[in-house]
C-alpha cells in the first residue's frame, strides 16, 4: 500500500518537530537537571565495575583459570561484551566523581589479573582495550592522570619483576612430568602422579588435593590453588600402580583401634564446637605463658604488667604469679584469642561424633602398589586441607 506523498511529508515533519522539542527540553534547566541525575545514577554502576575488578583480581591470585580450547571463542565473546558495556558506561559518566574514583582505584588490581592469566589472550586483550580507553578517556585532569599513570606503570613493572624473581627462586632445575591424573572413587579428591628427572636417579611422587573447592562456570573453570599435598614419594624414579577404593567409616575406626588402642588426635576449636562439648570444655594455662593483652582480657595480671602507680585494684585485675595455673572455659579461651588444641583418644569418640566432625559414611582410600597411602578419614580428622595461615607459595602453584 503506497502512502501519499503529502501524508509522508506531514509524518516526517511531525517526527522532526518531536525531535526538536525533545532537544529543546533537554537544553532547558529541568532537562539538564534530569540528565545530571541520570548520569549520576549511571555512575554508580562504576562501583560494580570496581567491585568486579577486585573480585577478579582475588580469583586470579588464589584460583587457576582454565579455559578449554573449544570454549575460548565463547569466553572471548562474553568478556568482550562485558568490557564493551562497561567502557560505554564509564565513558558516558566519565566526569562523575564516583566514576573517576572507581577507575583510578581499580588500576592496581589489574596487575593481578594480567600477571596470573597472561596465557589467555581472550581475556587480556579485551580488558587491555577497556582499561586504556576508560583511563585515558576519564574525566580526571591531565596532570593527576599523568602522575598516577606513571605510578601505575611503575607498580606494574615492579610487580612483574618481583613475580618473575620469586618464581625463579622457587623453580628447580629438575624436570617434572605428570604421568597420571584423575579423581577419587567418590569424586571428593583429585590426584596426580609426577615423575621427576634430576641430577640423581630421579623420583616419583603423588599429590592429592580437594576436588570440591573449585568453581565451575559455563565456559571456564576456576581451580583453587595451594591445597596440593604430597602423600607418597618414591626414589629412585619408578612406576607404581594406584587404586582408589572406599571404606566405611566404622570399618576404618575398627582397623585403627586394632593397630593402636591408644590412637589419639588433636582437635581444633572448630572441631570442639562440632562435637558440642564447649560447655564442659576446659583447659589449663600458666599465667606466664599468656601475653599481657591476653592476661588483661582474662582479668588477671602479673607484677610487671603494672606501670607506674597502677595497682591491680585500680585496673580491675587479679594479681597472680607467673607459675600460677588458670583453668579456662571454652568461651574464655576464645575471648583471649588462644588457640585450642584438644587431644582426644579415638576410642573415646562414637561413630556419631566422627560424623559430626565431618567424616563421611563412605571414605575415599588410596593405595599404591597395595599399600594404603591416603585415607579421607585421617585427612578430615587432622584438618589436612584446611588453611590456618596464609601461604605465599599459593601464588606460584
Amino acid at each position: 500500500m503506497r502512502i501519499p506523498a503529502k501524508a509522508a511529508e506531514l509524518s516526517l515533519f511531525g517526527i522532526g518537530d518531536y525531535l526538536r522539542s525533545a532537544k529543546a527540553a533537554l537544553r532547558s534547566p529541568n532537562g539538564k537537571r534530569a540528565m545530571a541525575i541520570l548520569r549520576f545514577a549511571l555512575s554508580l554502576i562504576s562501583v560494580i565495575y570496581l567491585f568486579g575488578i577486585v573480585k577478579l583480581a582475588y580469583y586470579s591470585a588464589f584460583y587457576e583459570l582454565v579455559i578449554p580450547e573449544e570454549m575460548q571463542k565463547a569466553f572471548c565473546w562474553r568478556v568482550s561484551s562485558i568490557c564493551l558495556l562497561f567502557t560505554i558506561l564509564l565513558l558516558y559518566t566519565r566526569k562523575q566523581f564516583v566514576t573517576k574514583l572507581s577507575i583510578m582505584l581499580s588500576m592496581p588490581f589489574h596487575l593481578f589479573i594480567f600477571l596470573f592469566n597472561y596465557q589467555y589472550l581472550v581475556l587480556i586483550i579485551p580488558m587491555s582495550i577497556m582499561i586504556l580507553l576508560t583511563y585515558f578517556g576519564s574525566g580526571v585532569k591531565e596532570g593527576p592522570k599523568t602522575i598516577f599513570g606513571a605510578i601505575y606503570v611503575m607498580i606494574y613493572i615492579i610487580g612483574v619483576y618481583a613475580y618473575m624473581a620469586a618464581g625463579t627462586l622457587l623453580t628447580t632445575t629438575s624436570v617434572e612430568t605428570v604421568v597420571e591424573s584423575g579423581v577419587s572413587a567418590m569424586g571428593t579428591y583429585r590426584y596426580e602422579v609426577v615423575q621427576v628427572d634430576d641430577h640423581a636417579d630421579g623420583s616419583t611422587y603423588l599429590t592429592i588435593e580437594p576436588n570440591t573447592n573449585d568453581m565451575l562456570l559455563s565456559d571456564c573453570k576456576l581451580m583453587i590453588k595451594g591445597y596440593e599435598k604430597r602423600v607418597f614419594v618414591k626414589r629412585p624414579l619408578t612406576e607404581f600402580q594406584t587404586a582408589w577404593t572406599t571404606e566405611k567409616r566404622s570399618d576404618i575406626t575398627e582397623k585403627i583401634l586394632r593397630l593402636n588402642r591408644d590412637a589419639s588426635f588433636t582437635l581444633t576449636g572448630e572441631q570442639v564446637e562440632m562435637l558440642g562439648i564447649t560447655d564442659t570444655f576446659h583447659a589449663e594455662y600458666t599465667v606466664g605463658s599468656l601475653s599481657m593483652f591476653q592476661r588483661r582480657k582474662l582479668g588477671v595480671c602479673i607484677e610487671k604488667d603494672l606501670i607506674g602507680e597502677q595497682t591491680p585494684e585500680s585496673e580491675g585485675l587479679t594479681l597472680h604469679e607467673k607459675d600460677d595455673v588458670l583453668n579456662l572455659s571454652f568461651a574464655q579461651i576464645q575471648d583471649a584469642g588462644l588457640n585450642i588444641e584438644y587431644e582426644v583418644k579415638l576410642a573415646d569418640l562414637t561413630d556419631a561424633d566422627l560424623a559430626a566432625l565431618g567424616i563421611p559414611e563412605q571414605c575415599d582410600v588410596l593405595s599404591v602398589n597395595g599399600k594404603t597411602v591416603f585415607r579421607e578419614y585421617i585427612a578430615v580428622l587432622e584438618n589436612t586441607y584446611v588453611y590456618s595461615e596464609f601461604d605465599f607459595g599459593r601464588f606460584f602453584d
